[in-house]
């Protein structure tokens, strides 16, 4: 087995080094994007009662358990380049930005505020606009085989990439309608993508490709904030941590009253994977730069 992963490797970096390097394309797509395992959650908001006031509150599940994504969209551009005379086997770089939460609207509801009137405790409603968003902008290149590329028609392709991704989580809560107020946690986490489908070509510069890609976007670099109370989850917070490796945590955000105690957490490992379904126009220019010869 050894002698044969050797051999794979040593055909492998013979190609590249005999590469011509003469077919470059490049594709843009768009496509729909599902979350899976911690990255996709259930509503991000519960209904329940305070001093018999209905209240609308954020699920003490959102970065404790998952990330509260839904559906969403993504966007991206791939350049490629061949390694081979018949464009079997092509190096990649890419650029991508995938939003979830996309066709979810606002939530809206009661919070609670409290007050001495008159020498009284008193407890009355505030309305709320919730609103919640999970996004990735990320970079990377690999490698990608197109086995029947050279017939110039149709050919299927499947390849992989190691992705640097750039994430945010963002929790926006507005008040009567004109006081807006914040959370947000950011993440740089390294991992990758796996991606295939079927291109076509329709003419010398160009076609399209429907395809599917998985991404596990969080396999290195996770952290866990430990219980430190300079961590805190709180509105106004701006640089959140993910806490996507587990453990304590202290947050503010499900609060029944308006701003109040923290209150702490154990959080779970997560993984921040998701799925994405597009179809993509591809370019291929001519960088031959051949001229006619001259008429005798």
């Amino acid at each position: 087995m050894k002698k044969i992963i050797y051999l794979f490797l040593f055909l492998l970096s013979a190609n590249i080094l005999l590469a011509q390097f003469d077919k470059a394309s490049f594709q843009i797509g768009l496509g729909i994007a599902e979350p899976f395992e911690q990255l996709k959650g259930s509503s991000y908001t519960i209904d329940s009662l305070y001093q018999n006031i209905p209240v609308t509150l954020i699920d003490t599940n959102l970065f404790k358990t998952n990330y509260g994504a839904k559906t969403g969209f993504s966007i991206f551009g791939v350049g490629k380049i061949n390694f081979d005379k018949y464009d079997i086997l092509r190096g990649t770089a890419f650029l991508s930005y995938t939003n979830f939460n996309t066709f979810i609207g606002s939530r809206y509801g009661n919070q609670i505020d409290a007050g001495i009137i008159n020498g009284n405790l008193v407890y009355f409603a505030v309305p709320i606009d919730y609103s919640y968003s999970f996004s990735d902008f990320s970079f990377g290149f690999g490698l990608e085989i197109a086995p029947t590329s050279f017939t110039n028609i149709f050919s299927p392709f499947f390849g992989g990439n190691f992705c640097l991704n750039f994430m945010t989580a963002s929790l926006t809560r507005t008040k009567n309608n004109h006081d807006t107020v914040g959370f947000s946690a950011n993440a740089f986490r390294m991992g990758v993508n796996l991606n295939a489908g079927i291109e076509a070509k329709f003419s010398s510069q160009f076609g399209m490709a429907l395809g599917v890609k998985y991404d596990l976007g969080n396999l290195l670099l996770r952290s866990s904030v430990n219980g430190n109370l300079a961590d805190n989850y709180e509105w106004g917070g701006s640089n959140g941590n993910f806490n996507d490796d587990g453990g304590l945590y202290l947050s503010k955000l499900s609060n029944f009253l308006y701003d109040g105690l923290n209150y702490s957490h154990y959080a779970d490992k997560k993984n921040i994977n998701w799925g994405t379904f597009y179809i993509a126009l591809n370019y291929y220019p001519d960088f031959s730069n051949k001229t006619p010869a001259p008429k005798k």
